[in-house]
């Protein structure tokens, strides 16, 4: 099991059974209440293959998004909300703000999601793997939330 060491703002160190990856990857700079996140697995929301033409300008924003499921890699500050660096977590993000949320980077094509800590549910170790948790069906959380 991998164990994630922060070396610097823009490097990641990961150390496996004796064994130093000294890859570097610049990580994308978060807010203190904002978590970031390697995506292991991301699935379309149901409702995705409307066409925005049916839905109003006015609602458009509430019926798209993906769900996705990853580890946590980096913690903006103390305040976010009992998620710690390497637990598995799910979370979704609106399809119009993917852009503005998400970093690739070019080097390892490694997709990261930052988002706020309170919107990531921590999955107990064991119970589901990333393509399950991502499936979850997180999309009616989005619509409670009026994200």
């Amino acid at each position: 099991m991998p164990i994630f060491d922060e070396v610097s703002p823009s490097a990641m160190a990961v150390f496996q059974e004796d064994v130093l990856d000294h890859s570097r990857t610049h990580l994308p700079r978060i807010g203190d209440e904002e978590i970031l996140v390697r995506v292991e697995a991301m699935v379309e929301d149901p409702s995705d293959w409307r066409k925005v033409e049916t839905v109003t300008q006015e609602f458009s924003h509430a019926t798209r998004g993906v769900d996705f499921s990853g580890t946590v890699v980096k913690l903006g500050g103390p305040a976010a909300c009992g998620v710690s660096v390497g637990d598995h977590v799910v979370g979704f993000v609106r399809s119009q703000s993917i852009r503005q949320h998400t970093h690739v980077d070019n080097k390892t094509e490694e997709k990261f999601i930052r988002l706020d800590a309170e919107l990531a549910w921590v999955v107990p170790r064991g119970t589901l793997s990333h393509e399950d948790a991502a499936q979850a069906r997180l999309g009616r959380y989005r619509y409670i939330f009026g994200v």
